[in-house]
């Protein structure tokens, strides 16, 4: 399964070089005018560096005691990607209904630019959390 997994980080990396190689992150960063891709790509790569780095601390409070792992960092992380391409999606529509007189489109490509930027780190984070040995039964 580790095997696995290192194959699927250089798939990841490979296609991370390929969407900047393409234009895909010019076109995303010109087309995001509320920048939440940014911070999407920044909680991607933080969980990516925080999986891999260490075992997290276990965290303790009064009488409740947690162990997370480094696949439920990877979890967690997915979980507000998918929220904030979400959130990017309804400011780039509220954008564009205001605007909608004008004929200004500029809040569709937002919206859309960020759904997809959230959408795509969290199933990468997601397929990665599954290869670290998340959800098990």
């Amino acid at each position: 399964m580790k095997a696995l997994l290192y194959v699927w980080n250089t798939l990841v990396v490979l296609a991370a070089v390929a969407a900047w190689r393409y234009g895909f992150v010019e076109a995303t960063a010109a087309n995001d005018s509320t920048n939440i891709t940014w911070i999407i790509a920044g909680v991607f790569a933080v969980s990516q560096v925080a999986a891999w780095w260490k075992e997290p601390k276990k965290i303790v409070s009064g009488d409740l005691s947690i162990q997370p792992t480094r696949a439920d960092i990877l979890y967690d992380a997915a979980t507000i990607m998918v929220m904030l391409g979400l959130a990017g999606t309804v400011i780039g529509f509220m954008d564009a209904l205001v605007d909608i007189k004008s004929g200004d489109t500029s809040g569709i490509s937002t919206a859309l630019w960020t759904t997809l930027v959230g959408l795509i780190g969290s199933m990468v984070n997601f397929v990665t959390h599954r290869l670290m040995g998340g959800l098990k039964g």
